[in-house]
């Protein structure tokens, strides 16, 4: 059975029936709808193993600093807060800290005086070739 077949089907039963008593056809379109998803989520999955290596490394790093465990929906609901956000804010953000950094290793902290010594239009470009380099070392693992 096809994807549009099984959805057919399952639409046509719900919306004519108002007591569903299945039958092998209506299993049959469940079953083909059901390993689409599984077969969608593991291509899925395959295709951006450096994601989820990185989504499972800073979930980790994101429960330890909650200090609770994988049943608290906090860690990854703050997982998911910073994965919404813009790359533009990525970027802000990573310069902010380079520049922060800066300023406090310099030893010479003025409040009055805060100097940028990162660009961000340069800790953009770098970031991206870092990246690129980076997908085109690992893409294959």
């Amino acid at each position: 059975m096809t994807l549009k077949k099984a959805i057919d089907r399952l639409s046509w039963r719900f919306g004519k029936c108002k007591v569903i008593n299945p039958v092998q056809e209506d299993l049959d379109a469940y079953n083909t709808m059901l390993d689409y998803i599984q077969d969608s989520n593991k291509e899925q999955l395959s295709k951006n193993l450096l994601f989820a290596k990185l989504y499972i490394a800073v979930y980790k790093r994101t429960i330890e600093h909650y200090n609770t465990n994988i049943l608290d929906p906090i860690p990854q609901k703050e997982l998911h807060k910073f994965l919404d956000k813009p790359i533009e804010w990525h970027y802000e953000n990573f310069c902010e800290f380079l520049n922060q950094e800066e300023w406090i290793s310099s030893g010479d902290v003025d409040f009055n005086v805060v100097t940028s010594v990162w660009d961000l239009e340069d800790v953009t470009n770098n970031l991206k070739i870092q990246m690129g380099e980076c997908l085109r070392k690992y893409s294959d693992h």
